[in-house]
């Protein structure tokens, strides 16, 4: 979990703080933060990396196994 957190908390971070949605983001927020143009771009998963985290995302969403990261 602590994994996962360190992976996406800074995106999602920045995410919240244009929605201000503190009960509840889920993988559509992930997905749309992860390609957002308004995302400061440092935090943006690369057009190179996104297959890869989609479907890292995805496992997760699952209930899959999260330790093999994108």
């Amino acid at each position: 979990m602590a994994a996962i957190r360190a992976r996406v908390g800074p995106l999602m971070r920045a995410y919240n703080f244009a929605h201000g949605d503190w009960c509840h983001l889920g993988l559509a927020d992930l997905l749309d933060a992860a390609t957002a143009d308004w995302i400061p771009a440092h935090l943006r998963i690369p057009p190179a990396e996104r297959a890869a985290f989609h479907t890292w995302a995805m496992r997760i969403a699952d209930g899959g196994d999260s330790r093999t990261g994108p």
